[in-house]
């Protein structure tokens, strides 16, 4: 099941307000204000995985209203899988993976509270529920409260080293707070998990990175690693955006690659400014 968690991520070569401000690249400077998206989208995807049940119950109304609520799910009907998830932690009231379920439909539903509430609960009755931790991590960030958010995802790490999870929270907060090099320290580590593990969400951990890396104007670093994301990535505004100006470096650009990336982004709704379009002969 992946989580979605808002974080405001922006490029801090030059910033003065979350995703507003400027990025300095050789002698030009590239807006990232008004319509052009956010560097880092503002929607970061993270992913849970849950493997088998994390607290079978022996109820066997609550199992049928739990398998309810999955069907209600998949078929759209929300509401009713809502309505089947509460009813199955009536029927067993020690069933966390209702609770979690629960828990992640009203978070993206924007009902953060509620969401906190049903993962609080699930911890209350398995304290070392990844799935719970990770939740109540995205939840606690999408609030706004960072520090909390934070010790979550320490916790994911201290428990299970293993886990690219906490890592690649821990790294998006750090770095959208400007903590640089202290995120690409962990999303380095989440980038090494996924890829041994064969995942191709080490894509997001590299895209991070690139992100990373351009804030440290270390703009050939940044293009390998968003090249790495980029057969994930093509159709992202964002992705191109990066890669044109990275590719713009006076010192290891192509300014032929520059131009298409570049251009490819404003077909995909960037606004690209004058200065660089200048920079490009256009």
């Amino acid at each position: 099941m992946r989580a979605i968690f808002l974080i405001c991520l922006v490029i801090v070569a030059i910033s003065s307000s979350p995703c507003m401000g400027g990025t300095v690249l050789g002698n030009s400077t590239a807006s990232l204000a008004g319509t052009n998206p956010s560097p880092l989208s503002p929607s970061v995807p993270s992913k849970i995985t849950r493997v088998g049940m994390l607290c079978p119950t022996e109820n066997e109304a609550a199992r049928q209203q739990y398998n309810n609520a999955l069907e209600l799910q998949q078929e759209g009907r929300l509401r009713d899988a809502r309505e089947a998830y509460q009813k199955a932690v009536e029927q067993d009231s020690r069933y966390c993976d209702a609770m979690d379920n629960l828990g992640q439909m009203l978070r993206t539903e924007g009902d953060v509270k509620q969401a906190i509430y049903w993962y609080e609960r699930s911890l209350a009755v398995k304290p070392d529920n990844a799935v719970a931790h990770q939740n109540l991590a995205v939840a606690y960030n999408v609030q706004g409260d960072q520090n909390k958010s934070q010790s979550e995802y320490l916790w994911l790490i201290k428990n299970d080293s293993t886990n690219p999870e906490g890592y690649y929270g821990l790294g998006a907060i750090l770095l959208g707070s400007g903590q640089t090099d202290a995120a690409i320290e962990k999303l380095a580590l989440a980038e090494k998990i996924y890829r041994e593990n064969g995942s191709s969400l080490a894509m997001d951990a590299q895209y991070l990175l690139g992100v990373a890396y351009f804030n440290k104007q270390d703009y050939k670093r940044s293009r390998e690693y968003l090249a790495l994301s980029y057969a994930q990535k093509q159709d992202d505004p964002n992705v191109n955006y990066l890669l044109g100006l990275c590719y713009l470096d006076p010192s290891t650009g192509d300014k032929k690659q520059a131009s298409e990336f570049l251009l490819k982004a404003g077909k995909l709704g960037v606004q690209v400014p004058p200065d660089v379009l200048q920079q490009l002969g256009k």
